[in-house]
């Protein structure tokens, strides 16, 4: 059945055509103890804040969120809603006192179903135009109307989705017809004296909704809401008593629609969230336009969900086998992504060649299937190749991608080499020319090194990252296309075959990947590890090498070759379309500022200062 809209009060004015909330400039941490891009920590919410507030004891439930970028409060910009509501006397002097817009409306139906279609702007725009010389405010029923102090209808809300999980994970989606009295507030209680607060929420364009109420495109009737667990209070809440939102809008009306919610665990709460991001931005392939809606405080809350997910996933079960010494010279730790009948041959490449014997191994076991024969195998290894095993049983799997990082503090070395399960050493004494390395290099360049990664023909597949500008062209219905430009991540590779050719030198980059990794265990504690907020750690490495970067220690790729075996199905999860969207504003949020273009390139011309021990130059010229 069409729905056909109630005529409101216009609180804005009603000449104006309605704007979108402009997106949020580059956020900037309003929290204690930020200081810019990449320095990721707790952060209180501070006033005006664009999500959830608490009003109930305990710390803001998006402590997390709010270290995930910047800044998520941008500043009011021209063209936003007036949250005070405009008169008629304050947009017109001339106009006549008794002239009330929702009245003048619901007296004359033939002038509402015009601004309805959009023929006409608003009631007041027909009263000074002919209004005023017809004499419409002394019609009898105009008159009757007022007299009988006939207030504005309030305007129409639909939740459409509400998802809630036990720890108070929230989503909302819906619509308001607010085109006249604009929504300013939606407040959710969720438990006792704890409520979710938001104040500036994207609106998203919604065809349907348009066409359902006859409007004319334009105005944004959609509205996404995203929230992190509010407070630090014990005990699950029961999603059922919260299923009353408040609605406020701009003239002081409110409307509590019921909407009983559905109850989800927090990482599938969070995938529904990631599944809206695709087309929240209804078609529009400019990156700029998602990330508006992101800024918005959605990304940060969709990130500090992420985080609590592999919080929550961090018990675990640790197990050794073979030999055990006090210390070793280096711990690799391995995530095992398939079956558990991988581990003895895997060790056996691995561990075979000389200095093999001086590390430790720690295999991370995330698929509770896999834990008894992980333990099989575990036994087998330590029985035939002798190595120091280590098994990380961890029951709660591996929600976010992030099972390397569960290792790290169990690791009995001053050096961790995060190595997936992907990769295996071209000659076998490759752990001896890794300890070379170690003793004969200086340490600023070994702080955080890679490898170089060769696909089984020889061709390069991986030499280290870098970033590159690049300008795109983008499809528009009924217009010309739109020139974008944008920097990406791109890899260092080469097609030709290595045996053509020499081993690269040792050279300072951007970034080295996740898929080999050795860092420095005390320096890998000082940069905060990995961040966990991006979906299935898809950008991890580069976000750890440019916090090291950012503190004048860039990544150096040394000629260490090592095997890189693609597979059709990746062995590591990929995140999906929405997890994409995610990350890519994680990463641009931010790191754009931090992207001259001096580190643009293979070769960037920043880097050469990487040869001073001190790296001063390189952070104050980063």
């Amino acid at each position: 059945m069409t729905v056909r809209p109630r005529i409101v009060r216009a609180v804005v004015p009603p000449d104006e055509p309605h704007q979108a909330t402009p997106a949020a400039a580059p956020p900037g941490e309003t929290g204690p103890g930020e200081t810019g891009p990449g320095e990721i920590g707790p952060g209180e919410t501070g006033p005006g804040e664009t999500g959830p507030v608490e009003t109930g004891p305990g710390k803001t439930g998006a402590d997390d969120a709010a270290a995930v970028v910047a800044d998520d409060n941008p500043p009011p910009k021209d063209g936003a809603w007036k949250t005070k509501r405009a008169t008629a006397a304050e947009i017109d002097e001339t106009v006549d006192p008794d002239f009330d817009e929702s009245t003048y409306l619901r007296a004359f139906p033939d002038i509402a179903d015009a601004v309805r279609r959009g023929v006409l702007a608003s009631g007041l725009a027909h009263f000074r135009t002919t209004g005023r010389t017809e004499k419409r405010l002394e019609n009898a029923e105009y008159r009757a109307l007022l007299a009988a102090d006939a207030g504005p209808a309030t305007p129409q809300v639909a939740v459409d989705t509400l998802t809630i999980s036990p720890s108070g994970c929230t989503l909302m989606t819906g619509w308001s017809d607010d085109r006249f009295d604009q929504l300013t507030e939606i407040t959710l209680q969720t438990r006792a004296g704890i409520r979710h607060n938001w104040t500036v929420f994207p609106r998203l364009i919604r065809t349907d909704v348009e066409r359902t109420l006859e409007a004319t495109p334009g105005h944004r009737f959609g509205f996404m809401l995203v929230a992190a667990p509010i407070g630090r209070t014990s005990g699950a809440i029961d999603p059922r008593t919260a299923n009353t939102s408040i609605f406020s809008f701009a003239s002081g009306s409110e409307t509590r629609p019921r909407r009983d919610p559905a109850v989800a665990s927090d990482a599938d709460l969070r995938d529904l969230a990631l599944a809206a991001l695709p087309t929240a931005a209804a078609g529009d392939l400019d990156p700029k336009v998602i990330h508006g809606i992101l800024d918005q405080h959605i990304g940060v809350q969709i990130a500090a969900i992420n985080r609590l997910i592999i919080d929550q996933a961090r018990s675990r079960l640790v197990e050794r086998f073979g030999p055990q010494h006090g210390r070793y010279r280096g711990s690799i730790i391995t995530v095992l992504r398939g079956r558990s009948d991988q581990i003895v041959p895997r060790l056996a490449v691995v561990g075979s060649g000389s200095g093999a014997a001086e590390y430790e191994y720690i295999v991370v076991v995330t698929n509770p299937d896999q834990f008894e024969p992980a333990l099989r195998a575990a036994r087998i290894a330590a029985a035939t190749i002798g190595l120091s095993l280590a098994l990380v049983l961890q029951p709660g799997g591996d929600p976010a991608g992030t099972g390397e990082e569960v290792a790290a503090d169990i690791a009995r070395s001053d050096r961790l080499i995060f190595m997936d399960q992907s990769v295996l050493p071209r000659h076998p004494d490759w752990a001896l020319q890794h300890s070379a390395l170690l003793e004969g290099v200086p340490t600023a360049q070994t702080r955080l090194l890679g490898g170089l990664l060769y696909h089984p023909d020889g061709s390069l597949a991986h030499g280290g990252y870098y970033f590159e500008q690049e300008t795109s062209l983008l499809p528009r219905p009924q217009d010309l296309p739109q020139r974008v430009t944008a920097v990406h991540l791109k890899a260092v590779t080469q097609p030709t075959p290595v045996a053509s050719r020499p081993w690269p030198p040792a050279r300072p980059v951007i970034g080295v990947p996740a898929a080999f990794l050795s860092v420095d265990r005390a320096w890998f504690e000082t940069l905060g590890g990995f961040t966990r907020h991006y979906s299935r750690a898809e950008f991890d490495d580069i976000d750890l090498c440019l916090r090291s970067l950012q503190r004048g220690v860039p990544a150096w790729v040394h000629p260490l070759p090592l095997w890189y075996f693609e597979r059709r199905s990746p062995v590591r999860p990929e995140p999906s379309k929405g997890g994409a969207i995610l990350n890519n504003w994680l990463l641009h949020r931010q790191w754009d500022s931090m992207i001259v273009a001096e580190l643009l390139g293979p070769e960037p011309a920043l880097l050469n200062v990487a040869s001073n021990p001190s790296g001063a130059d390189l952070v104050s010229a980063a």
